[in-house]
């Protein structure tokens, strides 16, 4: 047993604690922050080291680009970790892979795996795609680009006890075609869609296994592209087989015409309206049922055409979308400038739009001059694709928290979408004059806001980064009040603090998405979140209730953009990839508590 073990050991037992921790054996603390805070139990002192790996950095072929999760099985708790060739069972005690599947495919292609998967009891459910194996090499022996061409989309099972591909529930593979409002088909291109979205769940009425959703955009928003979603049966699935499975779909932006194949449109309006967020899709309950939230990003917004890119949509089981709005008052709708009383007479679905006195976006330069607002965000690339957090408040009234790349926190009636109670900067407009944002097509937001509680009241933290050199990125902290006004976003703290030399260095670069763990002793809870910054690559332990760092460790790796760190008791799991191609491997970071 490690020193600090023993030492915080002793304390816990000093204090009546009945149990010490399983040791895992010495930690390297050679990046290490130390803390002290009083509490009722006494005198906490936190510090952080990592536990593995020490050397090894190869650990998988591909890029682990999932975020890891946790299954407890009959062999205890294992971390699982997919990475671009196949998933991984891995010891959360020393970091040992301890098997490897391959998910299914067919002869002559390579799964590549994306997605974070999800685990059902003794299954795992992953979304893939697959890709050429090239002549000679060995299945999950190669390193995949991600543009390589997408051969097909498909969904199956691991079965975890047995570790190895469930052969109850074979392969689905995902098709659909749409049709415009013109009667031209608009089909599901396998190499113009990535599923990036995690793996959803959702148990209905009369389920015994319930219903997977997945959710996607494209790579690099190469035309056509749109926004598709699908959902899948895993009751159908098992009695009826793959072909029955598949039980519903929609697409975002029904076209046929995406101007030329193969040419960018992230900063066009046509078509688009990728389903691209990590996070997915946000499952909400309704009654004895539920509703799902899609939030579509950059392209056409259109009510005409069907096309709803840059907005919020609420669909139940099945997927088929009316967005409810008002006949009569969308009747002459104008995507550059919709009228007020069509958006706000929208059952299910939000357009965003400025308050009355909001400032116009401004990036420092002459790209908006002139032009729309809704033609501003998209020559920007700013809004949509961030998924949003569910916040039933105590007066009644439901509501979204719904983040975008332009920086902005709306707060939108959950059960009315058309009814926008406030919106809130979080992060201003990257790029000021003389130091222009170095990536437009960033945002300034694109995680889903993480909840939590203050003072009885609901806390929501949002990650932000700024791709440029003068202004504040970080982790901003707003709760959720109900008014005689009605719901409002009230900022709380930024982390690091604005203006500070800190604010203005850390968070570069897209981040990881936050997750939230409550640490005993002394049940402080901390927002974890990965700073992926060249110069700063950093894992954030966040006291929610004050927004100070409570701990922080340089990584070993470079991490990577997006994914949601694992915490399984005070441990903190996260993958790292070389490149985009691998190698990659899962780092941990335990947590050490002493109590004086």
């Amino acid at each position: 047993m490690s020193p600090r073990t023993l030492v915080s050991c002793l304390c816990l037992l000093a204090l009546g604690t009945p149990a010490c921790p399983e040791d895992t054996g010495p930690i390297a603390f050679d990046a290490v922050t130390e803390t002290t805070v009083e509490t009722t139990a006494g005198t906490l002192t936190y510090s952080i080291g990592r536990q593995f790996p020490s050397e090894d950095l190869e650990q998988f072929v591909g890029c682990a680009r999932a975020s890891p999760v946790r299954y407890d099985g009959s062999n205890g708790t294992e971390v699982i970790v997919a990475d671009a060739n196949a998933v991984h069972g891995v010891s959360p005690e020393t970091g040992e892979t301890l098997w490897t599947v391959i998910p299914a495919a067919p002869d002559g292609e390579d799964p590549y795996i994306v997605s974070t998967p999800i685990v059902l009891g003794d299954r795992l459910f992953v979304l893939y795609h697959t890709t050429t194996r090239p002549d000679g090499a060995e299945p999950g022996q190669h390193r995949h680009n991600l543009y390589d061409y997408r051969q097909r989309h498909l969904v199956s099972a691991i079965d975890l006890a047995s570790r190895a591909v469930d052969p109850d529930f074979p392969p689905v593979e995902l098709d659909a075609t749409a049709t415009d409002v013109d009667g031209n088909p608009v089909p599901f291109l396998t190499n113009n869609n990535l599923g990036r979205a995690m793996v959803n769940h959702a148990m209905g009425p009369g389920e015994t296994l319930g219903t997977l959703y997945l959710t996607f955009g494209n790579a690099r928003d190469l035309q056509p592209w749109h926004g598709w979603a699908f959902e899948v049966s895993l009751d159908t699935w098992l009695s009826e087989g793959a072909p029955s499975a598949q039980t519903g779909w929609l697409v975002t932006t029904p076209e046929s015409d995406c101007g030329p194949n193969g040419v960018s449109g992230s900063t066009g309006r046509i078509c688009g309206g990728g389903l691209w967020a990590p996070s997915g899709q946000l499952i909400v309950p309704a009654g004895d049922s539920y509703e799902i939230i899609l939030a579509p990003g950059n392209g056409q917004l259109d009510l005409n055409r069907n096309d709803y890119a840059n907005t919020l949509m609420r669909v139940g089981p099945g997927l088929d979308f009316d967005p409810g709005c008002d006949p009569t008052a969308c009747a002459d709708y104008d995507p550059d400038a919709p009228t007020d009383a069509c958006m706000e007479s929208c059952s299910h679905l939000f357009i965003p739009r400025l308050l009355p006195g909001q400032p116009f976006p401004d990036p420092g330069d002459d790209t908006c001059e002139g032009v729309p607002l809704f033609e501003c965000w998209a020559r920007l690339d700013y809004i949509g694709g961030s998924t949003p957090v569910y916040i039933p408040l105590d007066g009644g009234t439901n509501v979204l928290a719904y983040p975008t790349k332009d920086g902005h926190v709306y707060l939108v009636d959950a059960d009315h979408l058309g009814t926008l109670y406030d919106r809130q900067m979080a992060a201003p407009t990257c790029g000021v004059p003389g130091d222009s944002c170095l990536w437009n097509w960033s945002g300034m937001i694109v995680t889903q806001p993480a909840l939590s509680e203050l003072d009885g009241e609901p806390l929501i933290m949002v990650a932000t980064f700024m791709a440029d050199n003068t202004q504040d990125g970080g982790v901003v902290a707003f709760t959720v009040s109900d008014g005689a006004e009605g719901p409002r976003l009230n900022r709380v703290w930024e982390y690091p603090k604005a203006g500070t030399d800190q604010a203005q260095s850390l968070f570069r670069k897209h981040p990881g998405r936050i997750r939230l763990a409550t640490h005993d002793p002394g049940g402080t809870e901390l927002a974890w979140i990965l700073d992926t910054s060249p110069d700063n690559r950093r894992l954030h332990a966040i006291r929610t209730d004050t927004g100070e760092a409570l701990v922080q460790a340089d990584i070993l790796g470079k991490g990577y953009r997006f994914t949601q760190p694992l915490v399984v008791d005070n441990t903190v799991y996260l993958p790292s990839c070389a490149t985009d191609e691998g190698p990659s491997f899962l780092e941990a970071y335990r947590l050490n508590i002493t109590v004086e």
